[in-house]
């Protein structure tokens, strides 16, 4: 038995736990004349890194981020949990600037690779229970005498 660690704590985990190699990925932005790094990945890390909470029900905003691939393979990387840990700021030059991106790198709680095509592993838990109501209301039906 494994354990996984999360935000809200260390949790075991029963049988294998797929982990990435480390819990991070970084993003290419690129520089516009507002600048997003500042207006936007800056304050958001502010947020994470506060030390009380900004919300009533969670201790700061994270997001789902969502890498698709299927133009290229039958696949779908996504990140759950995903919080900003480092910008890349301007660097101050007498010089032209010629830097036309800055990186952002996120980390994040958990990871799930899926088809684009709907090709399934496994089945969800959704499906299972979907499964499982259509069961219940066949031998209910049954018992009544409809259908």
């Amino acid at each position: 038995m494994g354990s996984v660690d999360t935000v809200l704590g260390k949790f075991p985990v029963v049988g294998g736990v797929v982990m990435p190699e480390n819990n991070t990925f970084t993003a290419t932005i690129l520089n516009t004349r507002l600048p997003l790094m500042e207006i936007l990945f800056y304050p958001w890390m502010r947020e994470v890194t506060l030390p009380y909470w900004s919300y009533s029900h969670t201790p700061y905003t994270t997001a789902t981020v969502d890498v698709d691939f299927s133009k290229h393979a039958d696949i779908k990387y996504s990140f759950f949990g995903c919080k900003p840990t480092q910008i890349q700021t301007y660097d101050p030059t007498q010089e032209a600037d010629s830097t036309i991106t800055r990186d952002v790198t996120f980390t994040f709680d958990f990871m799930n690779v899926t088809s684009t095509s709907g090709y399934k592993t496994q089945e969800s838990l959704k499906d299972k229970l979907l499964g499982a109501a259509k069961g219940l209301a066949g031998a209910a039906g049954s018992m009544l005498g409809v259908g």
